[in-house]
């Protein structure tokens, strides 16, 4: 299996939460961490996954799990276009598009799917994705970013966990 890798945009988003919430000192403390400029990250390139993850290691250090659910949820209100597609249509073509080409241009490994329940919850399942509880919970905040974006009220409750034994990672989705 070749290297696991994220797309640069998904890493920038990450960063510009950081920024946003800590400042530039904030920045050039994780500056450190990952050990390189957050500004050399090309929106366009493919990155190993251990830089995704040192940089939600530096958001968890900063302002704890919470903030990783927030910084997931910042990354689509970072894409204009993306931000406005999604206001523009249901929860369950949100979901349909967040699992398929949302999935595929950020993450070159792994698998996302989902199964739309009823009109009002979804399953999502990723496989073969998770490697830190870090991923899981910028996952969930993405999920809740697209709610919020959609001025919908709703939760993402984790069913099963890759990292705890189960052959993947499921997680139920309910909005209203």
């Amino acid at each position: 299996m070749s290297e696991k890798k994220v797309r640069g945009s998904l890493l920038n988003s990450y960063t510009k939460y950081i920024k946003k919430k800590w400042g530039g000192d904030g920045l050039k403390e994780c500056a450190k961490v990952i050990g390189m400029n957050p500004d050399d990250i090309s929106a366009k390139e493919w990155y190993g996954l251990e830089l995704s993850i040192k940089i939600l290691e530096c958001v968890n250090e900063k302002g704890g799990q919470e903030h990783i659910e927030k910084c997931g949820g910042e990354v689509l209100q970072d894409i204009g276009a993306i931000a406005y597609l999604i206001k523009l249509s249901d929860m369950g073509t949100v979901l349909k598009r967040a699992t398929t080409q949302g999935y595929d241009s950020s993450f070159n490994f792994g698998k996302c799917s989902f199964q739309i329940i009823d009109k009002n919850n979804a399953l999502i399942k990723l496989e073969d994705h998770s490697e830190s509880e870090l991923m899981c919970l910028a996952w969930i905040g993405s999920i809740m970013g697209a709610m919020k974006l959609k001025k919908l009220n709703g939760k993402v409750t984790e069913k099963q966990c890759q990292l705890k034994g189960a052959g993947f990672c499921e997680f139920e989705v309910h909005w209203e």
